[in-house]
């Protein structure tokens, strides 16, 4: 075999390896930092209260959750699931790792199957900010101006 014709293999087996390794990294796009709460569309926005360390179900991470407040929830017609929160289990496929017992804004979207309650999804790539304590007690969560879409829920 030539010179010439073993750096062409060479070459082609590093590119090859490149982006056989691609598969398993989050890749977000670009988040606009024009996107805020208030405006998040489609798909939802809102304060969550994490109840626990979440629990695998398939290749999903399933956190029950209490919304404390809604900014903007564009959720399909029919059946929604609100009590629970979806990501990836594995981190590699932008799966979120929630704090048990604290506060998120979290925004989202909803995962419609057929003949099933729609899902609440997040990823690596949503937006999303942690609190320690409740944002709202604390006057901490960003405000928005009232309309017949958001939704304030108390416990």
């Amino acid at each position: 075999m030539t010179e010439r014709k073993m750096s062409c293999y060479l070459i082609t087996l590093v590119i090859c390896s490149m982006f056989s390794n691609v598969s398993g990294v989050c890749i977000c796009a670009l988040v606009d930092p024009g996107i805020d709460y208030c405006n998040f569309n489609p798909g939802f926005s809102a304060v969550f209260k994490i109840k626990g360390n979440g629990t695998v179900d398939g290749s999903q991470l399933a956190y029950d959750v209490d919304i404390l407040y809604k900014y903007a929830f564009k959720a399909p017609s029919g059946n929604v699931e609100t009590d629970r929160l979806y990501t990836y289990a594995d981190v590699a496929n932008c799966g979120v790792r929630l704090r048990p017992d604290s506060f998120y804004i979290i925004t989202g979207y909803f995962e419609v199957r057929p003949d099933n309650p729609a899902k609440m999804k997040t990823s690596e790539c949503q937006i999303y900010d942690y609190y320690k304590e409740n944002p709202i007690e604390n006057g901490d969560p960003p405000s928005c101006e009232r309309s017949d879409e958001y939704v304030e829920i108390s416990n």
